[in-house]
């Protein structure tokens, strides 16, 4: 039987992968390809009424022999593929468990890093003079604007995987506004150092 085929190559494929990785794009791409295996499994619903609809029919005109052999070999394939949804979606669960894990980790070294950059960034947005159309309000607005987002993230994480995919992809946003940030301030520190000293003799 086709479907018997697929359940069993089904349940290889998830006995035998491999441990779930640390790395956060990783997950993503196991993600995406476990969610191949999902919607296999989605198509192959109706396959399973279909059997069952057939075996319901074959069990009322069948003898008690073979009725009983019958209910049997359903019974089977109605338990792998019990087995194989659960199995799925435990594999689902495990991987956007460690994906949030993973991100939740980054981001609290991510937000330790923001609020050191923060309390580095106000004495030179109060000293560093408008460069290259880039002046101390438009950073303030920038770090304000990580502000929102820190927060943001962080009520995403709490709503855990309902929010999972908007989670990610302001957790990838926040990271990347970031380093701009990071940028900017490492740049205003160098300019700030390299330059004289003020003269202590006074303007005649």
């Amino acid at each position: 039987m086709e479907a018997e085929s697929w359940l069993s190559q089904s349940h290889v494929m998830l006995d035998t992968l491999r441990p779930i990785s640390c790395d956060p794009k990783a997950i993503e791409m196991e993600l995406a390809n476990h969610q191949v295996l999902r919607d296999d499994e989605f198509s192959h619903r109706s396959t399973m009424e279909t059997i069952n609809r057939a075996g319901a029919e074959l069990l009322e005109a069948s003898s008690a022999q073979e009725a009983s052999l019958l209910r049997q070999q359903l019974d089977t394939v109605n338990q792998s593929w019990d087995s194989l949804v659960l199995k799925t979606q435990d594999r689902q669960a495990l991987l956007e468990e460690a994906l949030l894990e993973e991100l939740q980790g980054q981001l609290c070294q991510q937000g330790e890093h923001f609020q050191a950059l923060l309390e580095r960034g106000r004495p030179l947005l109060m000293t560093r003079p408008r460069e290259d159309g880039v002046c101390p309000t438009q950073i303030q607005q920038d770090l304000l604007l990580l502000q929102n987002m820190w927060t943001s993230i962080s009520n995403k994480m709490g709503n855990r995987r309902a929010k999972l995919e908007e989670a990610v992809a302001l957790a990838t946003g926040f990271q990347s506004s970031l380093q701009v940030c990071v940028n900017w301030l490492i740049q205003a520190e160098q300019s700030l150092n390299m330059a004289p000293p003020p003269s202590l003799i006074l303007d005649t």
